[in-house]
């Protein structure tokens, strides 16, 4: 395998033979993305070898030593951008990593994140892709016997928050230090010549992260575990375990099954991704200044912009949704909150309010007796030019991948269903009508409906 990885100290990762699948069969090729990104035909058979990539992470605020357990790193290569990217392997077979789990993947949870993963990038969404999934025609025994699988991500990289939490916690300085170089150099190769380069790789991914929670928040996206080693510092979506869409707007929404206290819920994932920036920050302390308390003086100014930084993101985004200038109006980002609140005290669908607003369906303005004066309130305050118009078309979504849409099709046994089903949501997110008649089965989930970290 080719791959700057292995220019790392060993310690980062450890090299895999990639056991035999006699009987694997291919299962689904995303050719969207093979295309987009310049890869060809992929064959299981011809992997003999990778890498698992040790991390750590922050899992619901304790911290502890991870890597991965069930995946391997195989390749890199240069997509039609000519960036680099990495092509990943998940549910591959146990390594040293594996703690207690056997290695495996099932082929409905694979499948869940082919389909996720392409309906996120659908939707403008920064997000690894899902190039193909593969039935090993191998059971796996989860609480009962399940066909495994093998799914094929690509992303610009695979390093996360936790890989730097392990490199300063594991490694010498020297070794961070190689690491984090390394890694400018991979993703943020403009920042190599700066002062601080260290302290500019913060804040870009600080940036990065911003752009990426605004995103989820514009889609009603739950990612359902935002641990440390869950967060990439390329800013994109990764690891769709136990995630989700809002149908009801809930900002205290959750769906995961291990998330009893609610600290990955809708609302609280802004908050959350700060958190995990404090512990990028001091992962990358030693690096930022010889001195500690300057170190942490450097990194608590990039950090406690976050709060300003996002709120302007985040009401641009939703001004645009609304159709609003975005122009320092208080009184604007006051009537952000309270329609918020009117989403969430009638139970209103998120999606939905926000494309009838877009596209002038206005069914649902009787349907509450302060639907007529919030609709009032929004006339008085939107701005009604094409621009406006435009903006509210670009970040109010059609559709969205239903729960129960997907819940649909994560045990399908036959390929063309999903080819199909992933037809009709690109249809779906271009087309009003196709949105309406896209969704119809599929608003509301089941009153128990969980999401497991089954990947």
């Amino acid at each position: 395998m080719t791959t700057w990885y292995k220019q790392l100290p060993s310690i980062f990762y450890s090299e895999l033979e990639l056991e035999p699948f006699p009987d694997a069969q291919l299962f689904l090729w995303n050719t969207n993305a093979a295309e987009q990104l310049g890869v060809g035909v992929f064959d299981l058979s011809e992997v003999k070898s990778g890498i698992a990539m040790a991390y750590a992470g922050h899992q619901f605020g304790h911290f502890n030593l991870l890597g991965d357990g069930r995946a391997m790193l195989i390749e890199e290569f240069r997509n039609k951008e000519n960036e680099w990217c990495d092509l990943h392997l998940k549910g591959s077979g146990p390594t040293r990593y594996s703690r207690n789990g056997d290695g495996w993947a099932t082929r409905s949870s694979m499948v869940r994140e082919f389909i996720v993963s392409e309906c996120m990038h659908e939707l403008g969404v920064p997000t690894s892709r899902s190039l193909f999934v593969y039935d090993t025609n191998q059971m796996v025994q989860r609480q009962q016997l399940e066909p495994g699988g093998i799914l094929g991500r690509i992303s610009k990289s695979l390093i996360r928050v936790g890989t730097f939490e392990f490199a300063q916690y594991m490694t010498s300085i020297e070794d961070l230090k190689f690491f984090a170089d390394h890694t400018i150099q991979r993703l943020y190769p403009k920042i190599q010549s700066m002062e601080n380069p260290y302290l500019e790789l913060l804040r870009v991914v600080r940036d990065r992260q911003i752009e990426l929670i605004v995103h989820w928040m514009r889609i009603g996206f739950i990612h359902g575990v935002m641990n440390t080693d869950n967060m990439s510092i390329a800013g994109e979506t990764i690891d769709f375990g136990p995630c989700a869409f809002l149908n009801t707007y809930n900002a205290n929404q959750v769906y995961s099954s291990i998330d009893r206290d609610g600290r990955y819920a809708f609302g609280r994932q802004p908050a959350i991704a700060q958190w995990n920036l404090w512990s990028f920050a001091h992962s990358l302390l030693p690096l930022i200044h010889e001195q500690e308390q300057i170190a942490l003086e450097m990194a608590r100014e990039v950090i406690e912009a976050y709060p300003k930084l996002f709120g302007q993101a985040y009401y641009k985004m939703m001004y645009s949704k609304l159709g609003l200038n975005f122009d320092g109006d208080e009184s604007k980002s006051i009537f952000v909150e309270d329609t918020l609140a009117l989403l969430q005290r009638h139970k209103l669908d998120y999606t939905q309010f926000f494309r009838n607003r877009t596209h002038h369906l206005n069914v649902d303005l009787h349907t509450h007796k302060d639907m007529l004066h919030w609709h009032q309130r929004w006339c008085t305050l939107k701005d009604d030019s094409e621009a406006s118009l435009e903006a509210m078309k670009i970040v109010n979504p059609k559709a969205i991948p239903r729960n129960a849409w997907v819940e649909a099709l994560v045990r399908s046994v036959d390929s063309s269903e999903i080819y199909d089903a992933l037809a009709a949501f690109k249809r779906a997110t271009i087309s009003v009508d196709d949105a309406v008649e896209f969704e119809k089965d599929f608003l509301h989930d089941p009153a128990a409906y969980q999401t497991f970290c089954g990947t």
